[in-house]
């Protein structure tokens, strides 16, 4: 029997390995880097990608005197990386445009005022008081200190529409600016939102990273469901070919 790892008081065997993987939910990760092996076999480096990593190498042990890693292992992983920003590059950058212009809405930046509260009643005297300029956000984020029935704040952002509740993003989404919404009710809470600012999402090349990363993992995904990795007892395999 073949050891493979060996601690004080552990010895973990070839048998074990896979189960192991199994039990820790790693198996997912396994197949996952397999299926990038796969994929980057064929993409070579450039002699100056090469020189970029052991430029790396070299950055991080001057850095780091006591550093442990491996020459080699470091830079097979950062030539690896190069291979998969490649691969990224070749097989989703074309799809970045149509992929941008319906991902768009949901990249726009807001920034925004909300004052909640669970009564109808008080939602409309606050919805009055906001509009007629009888009370302002500022003023009603200090109340709510005191008032257990409302909750404010004020200038909340820049935060992307996409990760804020379908409603609010859809109000916010059409407000003009500095304009007041009408209380709206979501899930348990009448809501009044202000939209302080709105800045449409530009397809500059931080937001295209993002976009062509998104579209990798969604290959990956589908990669996975398709190639359907799972474990299989070769004892039993080997038998059931025989009969």
């Amino acid at each position: 029997m073949k050891t493979i790892i060996r601690s004080i008081d552990r010895v973990i065997t070839a048998e074990e390995i896979i189960p192991l993987l199994n039990k820790y939910g790693m198996l997912s990760r396994l197949a996952y880097e397999d299926i990038i092996d796969r994929a980057i076999s064929q993409i070579e480096c450039t002699p100056q990608e090469i020189a970029i990593a052991s430029g790396l190498w070299q950055h991080q042990q001057n850095k780091s005197k006591t550093s442990s890693v491996n020459k080699e292992e470091f830079l097979a992983s950062a030539i690896r990386n190069f291979k998969i920003e490649k691969f990224k590059q070749q097989n989703f950058s074309d799809q970045i445009p149509a992929y941008f212009a319906r991902q768009k809405k949901q990249l726009d930046q807001v920034v925004y005022s909300i004052v909640k509260t669970k009564t109808k009643e008080i939602a409309r005297e606050m919805h009055f008081r906001l509009i007629e300029a009888e009370q302002t956000f500022t003023e009603l984020a200090q109340e709510c200190r005191e008032n257990p029935q409302i909750k404010a704040s004020e200038a909340i952002g820049w935060v992307e529409l996409g990760t804020l509740s379908p409603l609010i993003a859809q109000q916010l989404s059409t407000l003009p600016a500095n304009s007041i919404s009408s209380p709206i009710l979501i899930g348990e809470w009448y809501v009044i939102l202000r939209l302080d600012k709105y800045v449409s999402a530009q397809c500059d090349r931080a937001v295209q990273k993002r976009l062509r990363d998104e579209l990798f993992n969604q290959w990956m995904q589908q990669q996975l469901m398709k190639q359907k990795y799972h474990l299989e007892n070769t004892t039993c395999a080997a038998r059931c070919s025989k009969e």
